[in-house]
């Protein structure tokens, strides 16, 4: 089956868009053999607006292949005041560290809250980032399954976020919220290379984390970084980037 037509329904709940009410957009029948990079094209979307979608599509000679299976995507935070977490990190060099050796060295650095959530949790759902690279655990497991993340941009431009859905990993009662922070690209230059001008690396890496809980009864909670975490770069990984890799001492390794 060659593609002639595509239809996208868009709506606003999974109820509506199996009653087949495109309620936030629907295309009509479009002729094209298009099978991705198809844009939105219904009305502007708001910060953490949750969208159903499903597509169809149909050949030259008539044959019509059905709604696909439902599927969502949900908005991210479109405004600068969407944000209450704040970037927080080392500002500083220790003694086993080299940031200014040819082959710099910087050991990345472990951030820990706990937090007591009251009622049962409906949803809650984690914006982060990481500059250079994060990996994120709650209550001791790893959220998401990727590395290297987020991707590396020109960082005084753009700076990159995550979103997860984290409802599966809290529980009612005291929880732990576990970030590791690399390097990455952020702070990776080895700055007395030749021709490599000291100012070419950003600065030390820093953090910012939301996440953003609701309660079966409808209220909301959200846990951010601030100055009420606890941080250090006396872990286990004396120095990462990604010319030379990790180095790991099982000496320093962490408890709880």
């Amino acid at each position: 089956m060659k593609q002639d037509t595509y239809q996208v329904l868009v709506a606003s709940s999974l109820d509506k868009l199996n009653q087949n009410q495109g309620d936030l957009w629907h295309s009509g029948e479009v002729t094209s053999d298009r099978s991705q990079w198809v844009p939105y094209g219904g009305p502007a979307l708001t910060s953490r607006q949750v969208c159903y979608w499903k597509v169809k599509v149909k050949s030259k000679d008539g044959a019509e292949s059905g709604w696909s299976e439902p599927a969502r995507w949900t908005m991210g935070l479109l405004q600068s005041s969407d944000w209450s977490a704040q970037w927080i990190g080392l500002e500083q060099a220790f003694a086993w560290d080299a940031p200014r050796a040819v082959n710099t060295r910087l050991s990345a650095r472990y951030f820990r809250k706990e937090a007591s959530l009251s009622k049962t949790v409906k949803q809650a759902t984690v914006y982060i980032s990481g500059v250079g690279l994060y990996e994120l655990s709650l209550n001791g497991q790893k959220v998401g399954d990727a590395v290297l993340a987020p991707g590396p941009t020109e960082f005084d431009k753009r700076v990159l976020y995550n979103t997860y859905d984290v409802t599966n990993y809290l529980q009612t009662g005291n929880n732990a919220f576990g970030v590791t922070l690399g390097n990455g690209r952020y702070f990776a230059v080895r700055v007395g290379q030749p021709k490599v001008p000291a100012t070419t690396h950003y600065g030390y890496p820093k953090m910012r984390l939301q996440i953003e809980v609701t309660y079966t009864d409808g209220t909301t909670e959200r846990i951010v970084s601030d100055n009420t975490w606890k941080v250090t770069a006396d872990g286990p990984i004396r120095t990462n980037n990604e010319y030379d890799g990790e180095e790991y001492d099982a000496t320093r390794e962490l408890t709880n």
